[in-house]
């Protein structure tokens, strides 16, 4: 469906949340190791797969590092009030994000980021 529009896709505000069999997040605190890796192998693998298996449409992301269940607006949200999604909290997340999004595929800011977005 999507590549049939033929136009790019921009995944924004993305963030890791693992639904239980209600539709309500479980907990996820990307701070905790065990979490970590566990968002790690459920949720940014998916994630990271999709990206990688559509360049063709999938042109640009936004990660919300943001830690959801501190915020007042979203406690009794059923997706986010369980989830604390600062993945630079945490050595091993922070190392297999940084992994991941240091390749060359990924433009980061820049001075010269609008030249090599007029380039490609």
């Amino acid at each position: 469906m999507i590549k049939s529009v033929k136009k790019p896709l921009f995944i924004a505000e993305s963030t890791p949340v693992l639904l239980d069999s209600n539709g309500v997040s479980q907990h996820l605190d990307l701070t905790k190791t065990a979490d970590a890796e566990r968002a790690w192998k459920e949720w940014f693998t998916p994630y990271f797969k999709a990206i990688n298996d559509n360049p063709d449409v999938i042109k640009a992301i936004s990660y919300i590092n943001g830690n959801w269940k501190s915020r007042p607006m979203w406690k009794n949200n059923n997706f986010f009030k369980n989830i604390d999604a600062r993945l630079t909290e945490n050595e091993y997340m922070k190392s297999q994000w940084l992994q991941e999004t240091n390749q060359e595929k990924y433009l980061k800011s820049s001075d010269t980021l609008f030249e090599k977005l007029h380039n490609k």
